[in-house]
């Protein structure tokens, strides 16, 4: 028997959890002698790192560790075909703590490990950095003569899909449409800012993380770690909104890990409302020419869509906004 249930209401079965606080989202799972991180990050967007003196960071109260390119783990770079299989993908394919390269401002350029949170955030802003600064390509108008036609896109999709000859049908229209439509740079906001619970055991690698993708951060700490994908274990019973931008990993997450397994203890990282801005993704501004061509009657005989969007070389090769799909 067909039970018809569309007008009616339904119980959220998770609404009391939510309203009496009882839900747990992923930095509120308490860990025995917990370790705190804060990243340090770049003030430029483009160069390379000259020096990096984390001396008096390393003496400050509570400190137990200070990560750079210098001395943080060797990370593997993930298999993007494999990651991609679960529908979503590193939001970056530079790894944390590698090089002296800087690609853009907020760049994680190191991480400190403390006691408390607050030891790390004050003896993060204790390591003083020299940069070898290049200047940076930002604006989509003045650099558009520059761009690419990818031929994939997010997660391997056609990036130029076409159908018949567009552009013969259009000229010939009686009738036709042509605009072009810009859109801003937009950040996402949600109240949950990213954040990560990293504990290794016996080899063996947990992830408390505000994430949408749970299997393909499996597959990415797996990849990157150099582990079995059934050593890696990713719990995140709740996200407090994500709109997309939990939908990728991001570098914290593997920062995180690399943090737990330095100093042998749980460590959590959890993001600043400022760091949602600069290193966690966003929605690229784009150029959107619309283009439409039909009979007096209405009747459509071509449609164009072309976006220009940016990404960043090095950084994103596979990831820019998907506006055409």
């Amino acid at each position: 028997m067909k039970t018809n249930i569309i007008g009616k209401p339904i119980d959220r079965v998770d609404a009391r959890l939510k309203v009496t606080g009882a839900a747990k989202y992923a930095a509120e799972f308490p860990q025995n002698n917990l370790a705190y991180a804060f990243p340090v990050r770049s003030t430029i967007g483009k160069g390379t790192i000259a020096a990096i003196d984390a001396s008096a960071a390393e003496k400050s109260t509570g400190v137990i560790a200070v990560l750079t390119h210098k001395n943080a783990t060797r990370l593997k770079p993930a298999n993007i075909m494999e990651v991609g299989l679960y529908g979503t993908l590193p939001g970056e394919s530079l790894l944390p703590l590698q090089a002296d390269k800087i690609f853009y401002v907020g760049q994680y350029i190191g991480l400190i490990v403390a006691e408390t949170y607050e030891q790390a955030r004050a003896a993060a802003e204790l390591v003083k950095v020299n940069y070898r600064e290049a200047k940076p390509a930002t604006g989509l108008a003045e650099n558009k003569a520059k761009g690419i036609k990818p031929e994939k896109m997010f997660v391997f999709l056609e990036a130029q899909p076409k159908r018949g000859d567009a552009v013969t049908a259009f000229n010939a229209a009686q009738v036709k449409f042509d605009q072009t439509y810009s859109t801003p740079s937009e950040h996402h906001h949600p109240m949950e800012p990213h954040a990560s619970i990293a504990v290794w055991e016996n080899g063996r690698l947990t992830v408390f993380d505000a994430t949408q993708a749970v299997m393909g951060t499996n597959v990415v700490l797996a990849q990157t770690f150099g582990l079995d994908k059934k050593n890696v274990r990713i719990i995140s019973p709740f996200v407090g909104g994500g709109f997309g931008c939990k939908g990728l990993i991001w570098q914290h997450t593997m920062l995180a890990a690399m943090a737990a397994q330095a100093v042998k203890r749980p460590v959590k990282l959890v993001l600043t409302r400022q760091m949602m801005q600069t290193n966690v993704g966003h929605r690229g501004e784009t150029m959107q020419n619309i283009r439409f061509g039909c009979d007096k009657s209405g009747k459509l005989s071509a449609i164009k869509h072309e976006t220009t969007t940016y990404t960043s070389d090095g950084l994103m090769e596979y990831f820019f906004e998907p506006c055409g799909l």
